[in-house]
């Protein structure tokens, strides 16, 4: 038949986790950067919110309402 290829050690479970963990600090200012976008989101629709109530509550009928989806 032949000669069989030689195995490769499976790397072993230790180093597989540091492996992962460099690679999730390599990218850690991005993975910041997405959550703060994503908590501003957030912040902006909540705030947006109390605006309404507020337009629809004492000073109702004073202001046109406009909103930007972008």
């Amino acid at each position: 038949i032949g000669e069989l290829p030689t195995l490769l050690t499976v790397p072993k479970h230790s180093w597989l986790m540091q492996v992962y963990a460099q690679d999730v600090l390599s990218r850690l200012e991005e993975i910041k950067a997405s959550i703060t976008s994503t908590f501003g989101r957030v912040l902006k629709i909540d705030s947006t919110k109390k605006i309404v109530r507020k337009l629809a509550g004492h000073s109702r009928g004073t202001a046109a309402w406009a909103t930007n989806m972008g």
